[in-house]
C-alpha cells in the first residue's frame, strides 16, 4: 500500500471510486479545484498500482475538516480507509492542527465506527442535513 498526494492524473480513478459509494458526485473540475486549493490536503491509496481509495481535508490555521474519504468497492474492509484517515491525521498534526471535525451520516455505522476507532467523539447533530432528509452527526477529535 502506498499513500501519496493526489495528482491530476488520479482524478478519473477517484471519480470512479466515488461513483460507487453514494457520495455526492463531484466533477473533474471540482476535484482539481479542491486539490489545488491552498487549504486542501488530498491523498490517494495505491494498491497494486491502482487507486484503491482517497481522502481529502481542509486545513485552516489550527483546525481541519475531513471532507471525504472513500475506498473502492473491491477494497472495502481492507484497512485502506483506516490508513488514509491515520495519515491525514498525522499530516494535520504536523501542520499544527489541534482539532479535526467531520460530518457523517447517522445511519453510516461503518464510517462512524472507523472514526471512533481513530479517537473521534460525537459533538453535535445536524437534523435533515442531507438532501434526502438524513441527519448528520458532527464528530471531532483533538490532536495531541
Amino acid at each position: 500500500m502506498n499513500l501519496r498526494p493526489m495528482t491530476a492524473a488520479d482524478v478519473p480513478a477517484v471519480i470512479h471510486i466515488a461513483s460507487g459509494t453514494g457520495l455526492p458526485q463531484w466533477t473533474t473540475d471540482n476535484y482539481l479545484i479542491e486539490r489545488d486549493s491552498p487549504v486542501a490536503h488530498f491523498l490517494v491509496a495505491e494498491a497494486d498500482t491502482n487507486i484503491a481509495g482517497f481522502a481529502g481535508a481542509h486545513i485552516v490555521l489550527d483546525e481541519a475538516e475531513l471532507l471525504i474519504i472513500a475506498v473502492s468497492l473491491s477494497h472495502l474492509r481492507s484497512g485502506i480507509g483506516s490508513q488514509l484517515l491515520a495519515r491525514l491525521l498525522l499530516d494535520a498534526h504536523h501542520r499544527g492542527v489541534k482539532r479535526v471535525w467531520l460530518d457523517v451520516r447517522v445511519d453510516n455505522a461503518p464510517a462512524r465506527a472507523l472514526y471512533r476507532n481513530h479517537g473521534f467523539i460525537d459533538a453535535n447533530l445536524r437534523k435533515r442535513y442531507y438532501k434526502d432528509g438524513g441527519d448528520a452527526l458532527i464528530m471531532s477529535r483533538v490532536l495531541a
